[in-house]
């Protein structure tokens, strides 16, 4: 009897140690080692409702969102373009435009004896910018005659000379397709000079395209 005393006395004593000890030493939550980092291994991860990311944040692998993402703009956003370049690495032109474009018309009329003539194309509006991007002209001027055109942007000047295609009976034709990259800042105007004489009537039809900024 006094042995099952002892025993019961002894077992009690140890129950009561580690119920002291784990209220004594296991107070709280338990933290891991490192905290800090969490590796997600069951990828893609699902985002459903409202993200908030503040800082840098990288993501490897794929991440399958759900819902509504929205973006507020904070400062100046700067747009970065890539893939500039072709498969042979040249430079691929980028043109920005806001989809207005004008053209003008002009004709540039010869009589007996004149030698030049000079056509203004139009009028620009105030606060935009006209930037040229394309200039034809068809010349029809006694045959063996030339013309050579000066285009005046407001900032300079632009040459161009159209090409003989053909003869009329006795007039030769001449035309003017070429690309351009010219930006006007005060009204336009093209002096028309025709060389290889100055006898019998011609006229240049003068046409320019381009867009607003």
């Amino acid at each position: 009897m006094r042995t099952n005393v002892s025993w019961l006395v002894s077992a009690l004593g140890v129950g009561i140690l580690v119920v002291y000890l784990g209220t004594t030493l296991f107070t709280g939550r338990v933290t891991a080692a490192n905290p800090t980092d969490v590796r997600v291994i069951n990828t893609p991860l699902p985002v459903q409702g409202t993200v908030g990311v503040q800082g840098t944040v990288g993501v490897q692998g794929t991440v399958d969102v759900q819902g509504t993402v929205g973006a507020t703009q904070s400062g100046t956003w700067a747009m970065g373009v890539r893939n500039t370049t072709d498969f042979n690495g040249v430079p691929v032109p980028l043109t920005v435009r806001d989809g207005e474009s004008f053209q003008f018309n002009a004709n540039a009329q010869f009589a007996d004896g004149d030698t030049a003539v000079v056509v203004n194309l139009g009028t620009l509006a105030n606060g935009r910018e006209y930037i040229v991007d394309f200039v034809s002209a068809e010349a029809n001027l006694p045959s063996g005659q030339r013309v050579f055109l000066i285009f005046f942007d407001g900032q300079g000047q632009s040459f161009f000379a159209p090409t003989l295609v053909g003869t009329d009976v006795t007039n030769d034709i001449l035309v003017l397709s070429q690309p351009a990259r010219l930006s006007l800042v005060s009204n336009p105007r093209i002096n028309a000079t025709r060389f290889g004489g100055n006898s019998g009537a011609g006229f240049v039809l003068l046409h320019v395209s381009g867009h607003f900024l």
